[in-house]
């Protein structure tokens, strides 16, 4: 088992109280690897790599790996590089207090036998995070988490899944002028009884969240939820190779804008049974949606005034509830097919 704590604290004397400038850099190969890097200042940089090419039981190869900073225009890179194909209960953690900080978390695998877990948490304004999960297999990625909270202003959250399914996402983040987003491919992402959707959660005004799933055959079975407080949010959830995939999103507030869209391949792959919900509470709210399929539906529920809503549904057995309350709403309904 191999353990490194590298801890960097320093008092300047004069005009700084924190240090500057430091430099940590892990690089660890084998099994059962932590590591741990502890900074406090400004323009910090800590990066830990950790690559595990051998094949064994799964329960012998967890990797750990955390990084703490406290200060401004820090930043974290965590990397973990996996080869073989039983890894279980991989963890990377991240923790940022301070302004103009970036934090990256990616994790590269044949294949996730679960329990891999990327969670980045900011605490501050201007901050960046970066999450990925990919896999260097067509297997795929199965049964993990990202999780990424945010509170302050002016921060962007990203978070990336490349192949697999039943995974999960969540990017929760407080304060205004915030951007979320979340692109995963594959299948059975967020489903399942009791279990939470591929989320993103936004407290405060003029946030933008954006949700796209995309699968080289389908996007199957997938369940994205956005949810957003506060006044100009802008909601927008992209489907392709959709089938029996859910999106559901709130905005509660003023002039905000949501759009969803479920679009099949190719002509060869026909999306259906896919549900849009939406719900908007406020004034100026416009709601786009579209749906390129059969049995599809779409539920729109706007309340307060100036709200406008779009549906589209094209082939046959769809349909759509509309319900505006307010004063100078306007719907437009388009379906084809045996629509109803």
């Amino acid at each position: 088992m191999k353990k490194i704590i590298l801890i960097f604290i320093s008092v300047f004397t004069l005009s700084s109280v924190f240090a500057q400038n430091n430099i940590a850099t892990t690089v660890q190969t084998g099994l059962k690897q932590n590591s741990v890097v502890v900074q406090t200042g400004s323009d910090n940089n800590a990066e830990i790599n950790q690559v595990n090419t051998q094949t064994t039981s799964r329960l012998s190869i967890i990797t750990n790996a955390s990084i703490e900073q406290t200060g401004i225009s820090n930043s974290s890179v965590i990397t973990q590089n996996i080869d073989n194909t039983t890894r279980i209960g991989n963890k990377s953690n991240t923790v940022q207090n301070g302004d103009f900080n970036d934090g990256i978390q990616t994790t590269t695998t044949a294949i996730s036998g679960g329990g891999l877990n990327e969670s980045l948490s900011q605490t501050g304004n201007y901050n960046k995070s970066e999450q990925t999960l990919k896999t260097n297999t067509h297997v795929g990625m199965w049964g993990d988490h990202i999780t990424v909270e945010q509170i302050g202003n002016v921060n962007i959250a990203s978070q990336s899944v490349v192949d697999g399914g039943l995974n999960f996402a969540i990017i929760h983040s407080e304060g205004n002028d915030n951007s979320a987003i979340q692109s995963l491919t594959g299948i059975f992402n967020g489903y399942g009884r009791g279990v939470t959707p591929i989320t993103i959660d936004q407290v405060g005004n003029e946030n933008i969240a954006e949700q796209t799933m995309v699968g080289e055959n389908r996007t199957m079975n997938n369940r994205a939820v956005i949810l957003q407080t506060g006044n100009k949010n802008s909601g927008i959830q992209t489907f392709d190779n959709s089938l029996e995939v859910t999106a559901t999103l709130t905005q509660i507030g003023d002039e905000n804008v949501s759009v969803s869209s479920f679009t099949p391949g190719n002509v060869y792959v026909v999306s259906y049974d896919d549900n849009a919900d939406i719900y908007q509470e406020g004034n100026n709210n416009n709601s786009v949606t579209s749906q390129a399929g059969s049995y599809q539906s779409i539920d729109v529920t706007q309340t307060g005034n100036f709200n406008m809503s779009t549906v589209e549904q094209n082939d046959f057995y769809n349909v759509s509830n509309v319900t505006q309350n307010g004063n100078s709403n306007v719907s437009n309904i388009t379906q084809s097919q045996y629509a109803h």
